[in-house]
Parts: structure tokens; C-alpha cells; sequence
């Protein structure tokens, strides 16, 4: 009934099935981590993260009302991986929650302006919100480029929320320290140019955030084509 009859609980019963659906799926995992990985505690609170996946839930509902209208009148062109300019290394990333367990992953990879490969990850997160994979994801692709010493990025990222908040730096969000950190990285010396990608031209980055489902290990940098994605790496190349 809080599902179907949100009217009858609450005097707002805007999107209360939204929330109310977010809390009892966060509690049950917080049930669960707490019996089965009980050295694995977690403070934050479960209202906040319930609002988070509320505004989330509502913004991808807009999104998806939005691309379905324009997609029913502009005809879809095929959308793949292009390289950047010449002198340019392009990082792609992508954050993404496992919908059976709740766990949260991350991973990326840099490639040359001839799509040679540079290096990839991919991290195990824990429990977060699929904005926050995407920040992580964006967090550890610029920490993995700094590392290396690239010197002209640019960073593509499939989620244009992600893009939005890094741009505008958006004060009074629960994660403003993986924004802020984002930002202080960008500041340093180096070019770096933020941009929006659809997920069609971004699959690679994905197939490394779900890589850490398949193998045992928390975080993991690649300096060789993982052999499991060769095939994506390939489709990227032909033009």
C-alpha cells in the first residue's frame, strides 16, 4: 500500500513510492552486510542514501521521458568511441551498481590519440549509488592519467549528472568530497576537457566496471588489453 496508496501515509505523496521502495531495499542490504560482513561497518545514514536514489530515480524518470520523445522524431545515427585530437589521450570511465548484490564498481580506461591502449582499472566500491560509482570512477581515471604523466585529457563520462556536478563543483551534495576532490585534480597543471558521452560510445569503460563481479580482488590497474574486452577494443579501432 505505501507503493500503490501513498496518500494515505503521508500528506506529500509526491514520488513517496520512490523513497519508500529505496529505503527497504537499503535496509535489507544493511541487514545483510551486517550478518554476512560484519567487520564491514557502515555509518552513513540510510534516510540520506534513500533521498539520494529518490532525486536519482526522478531525474533518470525525466531523462527518459525526454530521450524517448526525441528519439521518436529525430532519426538515431550509430554512436561509437572517437579518437581525440592528435597529441590527446582520451579517458573513458563508468560507474555502475550490481542490481543482485547492491555493490558498487568502477573502472576505466586511457587510450592514445591511435587508440593504443594506456592503462585500465577497475575497483570494487561497496555500497553506494550509481551517481557515486560514476564519481569514483571519474576520481580514479584522472588519479590512474596523473600517475602516468599524460598532460592532454580528455575525460569522457556516460552519466550528464556526473558531468554537471564536476562542472559546476554543486554545493550541498552528500558526496561534495569526491567532487571537490575531482576538482582540486583538474586545477593541476595539465589540460583536461570534460565531456558527455552516450553509453552506445562508451563500452569499454563499462566492460572494465564489471570485470571485479567475474575475479576476486578490490582494485586493479591493467597495463595490457584485459583479453576478456579485446573484442571492444578492436570494434573501437575500425573506422
Amino acid at each position: 500500500m505505501n507503493l500503490t496508496q501513498a496518500w494515505k501515509f503521508v500528506r506529500d505523496a509526491n514520488d513517496w513510492d520512490l523513497l519508500f521502495g529505496s529505503l527497504i531495499w537499503l535496509l535489507w542490504l544493511r541487514r545483510n552486510s551486517r550478518i554476512f560482513e560484519p567487520e564491514d561497518v557502515r555509518w552513513e545514514s540510510i534516510l540520506v542514501q534513500g533521498r539520494c536514489m529518490q532525486q536519482e530515480s526522478i531525474v533518470a524518470n525525466r531523462s527518459a521521458v525526454r530521450e524517448n520523445v526525441q528519439s521518436a522524431s529525430v532519426p538515431r545515427c550509430e554512436v561509437r568511441w572517437q579518437q581525440p585530437a592528435v597529441g590527446w589521450h582520451k579517458l573513458n570511465t563508468d560507474g555502475a551498481v550490481c542490481v543482485e548484490s547492491g555493490m558498487a564498481s568502477c573502472g576505466g580506461v586511457i587510450r592514445t590519440d591511435a587508440g593504443g591502449w594506456v592503462i585500465g582499472f577497475s575497483k570494487r566500491l561497496g555500497i553506494y549509488t550509481a551517481l557515486e560509482a560514476e564519481l569514483w570512477g571519474v576520481l580514479e581515471g584522472l588519479l590512474s592519467a596523473w600517475s602516468v604523466g599524460i598532460p592532454r585529457l580528455v575525460l569522457e563520462v556516460d552519466s550528464l549528472d556526473a558531468v554537471r556536478l564536476i562542472q559546476q563543483g554543486q554545493a550541498g551534495y552528500r558526496s561534495l568530497s569526491l567532487v571537490n576532490y575531482i576538482v582540486e585534480l583538474l586545477s593541476r597543471r595539465w589540460e583536461v576537457r570534460v565531456e558527455h558521452v552516450l553509453h552506445e560510445g562508451n563500452k569499454l569503460a563499462d566492460g572494465m566496471t564489471k570485470i571485479v563481479h567475474d575475479i576476486d580482488f578490490l582494485c586493479h590497474r591493467f597495463f595490457d588489453p584485459w583479453v576478456r574486452l579485446l573484442s571492444l577494443l578492436h570494434m573501437d579501432s575500425i573506422e
